[in-house]
């Protein structure tokens, strides 16, 4: 997680100007963030894990905004190291929960493969086979 971040960093860096001026979607998601961004720029650095769906922006703000390498690295850190505590915890406490739905999954194994190997075969039958160019010239 912490080299992608860097990428988009310094993607955002040295060429984020350009790919704002080529993906009009990229720039409206761009503007949304900035406000927070420009207020609290080390707060919303040190939680970007935790806003689902503007990471890239906000990591490719910080490069564009001029955020120096180190206070990056110490705020991106910060922020992983968030994001795999909460992920780690909620995992810890859904993990019994997780294990006896396993159980009973387990115990309808043989029709679940059924289930899911006929679903295959009717989702092929279907929609991919009549589109292929032997099935249309026969």
């Amino acid at each position: 997680a912490w080299v992608a971040d860097w990428f988009k960093y310094l993607l955002g860096k040295t060429k984020g100007k350009d790919l704002l001026t080529k993906n009009p979607k990229l720039q409206a998601k761009f503007n949304k963030v900035s406000k927070w961004f420009d207020t609290y720029p080390y707060l919303v650095l040190t939680f970007y894990k935790l806003f689902f769906g503007m990471t890239t922006v906000i990591l490719l703000m910080a490069g564009l905004k001029g955020i120096s390498y180190t206070r990056f690295a110490i705020h991106s850190a910060i922020s992983i190291a968030i994001w795999v505590g909460l992920l780690s915890s909620l995992g810890y406490l859904c993990a019994e929960t997780m294990l006896m739905k396993i159980d009973q999954i387990s115990m309808h194994k043989s029709e679940l493969i059924f289930t899911l190997s006929a679903i295959a075969f009717l989702y092929w039958f279907f929609i991919k086979r009549p589109y292929r160019k032997e099935c249309l010239e026969n």
